[in-house]
């Protein structure tokens, strides 16, 4: 109960952290400086331990005092929770054998980004919806694996901890399902990555990741390692090749890039605008409100849409009084897409699912000038790709628009 209770406060206080909203982020060229100073990971205990080195660097930047907490704790739990990992370990066998593990919790879902040559290949696969920690343990393999993290990294309690409760999930599935792969995305900033692919491969199975959005170099995605990587673009693996990740890469466009919305004629959009919101700050969505408001002005209608996970509600409900809010719960992307003339936004993927929907793509170089002006050496795909700058946009309102178009209202 106890142990339950401070996971839940844990996972309240990391995911707030790491997601954090308008919170000091840690420059680029900082970020690029920290990671210089390694050297090449001598084993995948060694990739382990300098990703999750550049992860705590970069998500808890000028706030080491939590990592402190952090450490402090699990130096007590890691006893407890070492021993009720290790003497499960008799209590389970082999459930069902099935060809591939995949994740496909309800809050991540991922028919939209999974390549489909994945699920061609394995044709019985066993998802995995939740993941439940009362049923986690330790073979002789994962224990290995452990003990020698122990050895090499003994005061680092939060980071053992981490690291066993990973494979302590893995085991689950590579003794209880025998699979040839166990497939989970949205963990490139894990950094029990490596050892979790170092473990599947001595199950003789492969640890494959894919792709769920657009990124850009980060610091906390350095350092990766899995059996495969699926990656949206050949970009991406110079990306990752110089944020030190040595994973075979294999490109794929998943089906959320092959055109989800339907293009109509220009004149029968019933917005002019919309922008798309990823984790702007209540400064850039004031910027934003300000060039919106001149769109209306001047007859152009327009929306804004929440990102459903990362979006301040209350923030934006206070700045865009004069300016439609979408509800992403109720209006889904691809209708949203097709109803806008411009799509809008400074780093989010939809821009992307708008650019192969055939839609006018709009970068948002005037909210965040600084993060704008690191966009290309940062490896954002969209800014290889045809757009438009949101300040053109604003400085050129075109005036051919009438009654003739369904965004346009007559003031």
């Amino acid at each position: 109960m106890i142990i339950s209770s401070l996971k839940s406060i844990y996972k309240k206080i990391n995911n707030k952290i790491v997601h954090s909203v308008g919170e000091e982020k840690m420059p680029y060229r900082v970020q690029i400086e920290y990671l210089e100073k390694f050297s090449d990971p001598k084993d995948d205990f060694e990739r382990s331990y300098f990703k999750y080195k550049c992860f705590c660097r970069y998500c808890y930047y000028k706030r080491k005092w939590i990592l402190f907490i952090y450490n402090f704790g699990a130096m007590f739990l890691l006893p407890v929770v070492y021993a009720k990992l290790k003497n499960r370990r008799k209590e389970n066998s082999l459930i069902e054998k099935v060809d591939a593990v995949i994740e496909n919790i309800p809050r991540l879902r991922n028919e939209d980004v999974i390549p489909v040559e994945l699920l061609e290949k394995y044709h019985k696969i066993k998802e995995i919806e939740n993941i439940d920690y009362s049923e986690l343990f330790l073979s002789e393999d994962a224990e290995h694996i452990y003990k020698e993290v122990k050895k090499r990294y003994f005061f680092h309690f939060y980071y053992r901890m981490i690291i066993m409760q990973k494979l302590g999930q893995f085991t689950k599935y590579l003794e209880c399902y025998h699979p040839k792969a166990v497939v989970f995305y949205s963990c490139e900033r894990e950094f029990s990555g490596p050892l979790q692919a170092l473990l599947c491969e001595k199950y003789g199975a492969e640890y494959i990741s894919f792709m769920h959005g657009d990124y850009l170099s980060t610091l906390s995605l350095a350092f990766q390692r899995y059996s495969v990587y699926y990656i949206w673009d050949e970009s991406y693996k110079i990306m990752f090749e110089k944020l030190k990740c040595v994973s075979p890469m294999i490109v794929y466009r998943p089906s959320k890039l092959k055109g989800i919305a339907t293009l109509i004629d220009e004149k029968d959009c019933t917005y002019f605008a919309t922008y798309y919101f990823s984790d702007e700050t209540k400064a850039e969505a004031a910027i934003i409100n300000k060039v919106f408001r001149k769109f209306e002005s001047q007859g152009l209608r327009t929306k804004v849409r929440p990102h459903p996970r990362f979006s301040d509600m209350e923030m934006i409900r206070a700045t865009f009084k004069d300016v439609e809010i979408e509800n992403p719960q109720k209006c889904n992307l691809a209708d949203s897409i097709s109803q806008s003339l411009y799509i809008i936004g400074l780093n989010t993927t939809v821009l992307s699912e708008a650019f192969f929907s055939g839609k006018k793509v709009v970068v948002d170089d005037l909210s965040n000038k600084e993060k704008y002006e690191l966009l290309e050496e940062r490896g954002y795909i969209t800014m290889k790709r045809p757009h438009l700058l949101l300040s053109v946009l604003k400085d050129e309102v075109y005036k051919e628009y009438d009654d003739r178009y369904a965004f346009y209202r007559k003031l």
